[in-house]
């Protein structure tokens, strides 16, 4: 709405010239409404779905975690991978918003790892009462 008021009132109001006498605000708004049309059909067609393809992201554990560290302590490997992951993925983000998006899946998955060790553990060992409240937590007589 607001391009449409600025090309058809305020650009002839503040200029003296019609719309249609200038060719460039012509070509200015027919790319426009291109762009957005084409951006209305991506939307309705919907953004296809990202899948991992990466085998030591599909399981959490300590194993996965130690050789994804590993991985990332290798210089510019990662960042080698995120930019052949953006050049040969169909994606309309940028490369500063694909690093950012491959660095938050990189937390979620030391998170997921964390959290995934740490429930089996719980399991594993039983969490009661702690050995010093239990023997000492009683009052004392007088």
């Amino acid at each position: 709405l607001g391009v449409h008021l600025y090309l058809f009132i305020a650009l002839p109001y503040m200029t003296g010239e019609g719309f249609t006498s200038v060719r460039p605000w012509i070509a200015w708004y027919v790319f426009f409404c291109g762009y957005f049309t084409l951006s209305a059909f991506q939307i309705q067609a919907g953004y296809p779905r990202l899948k991992t393809d990466s085998i030591i992201l599909r399981t959490y554990n300590y194993f996965t975690y130690g050789i994804y560290l590993g991985y990332l302590g290798f210089p510019f490997l990662w960042e080698l991978e995120v930019l052949i992951n953006w050049v040969c993925t169909e994606t309309t983000l940028t490369l500063d918003y694909w690093i950012k998006y491959s660095d938050i899946k990189c937390y979620l998955f030391k998170l997921k790892c964390w959290q995934v060790t740490y429930e089996s553990s719980e399991k594993k060992h039983k969490v009661g009462k702690p050995f010093i409240r239990t023997q000492f937590s009683s009052p004392r007589k007088k």
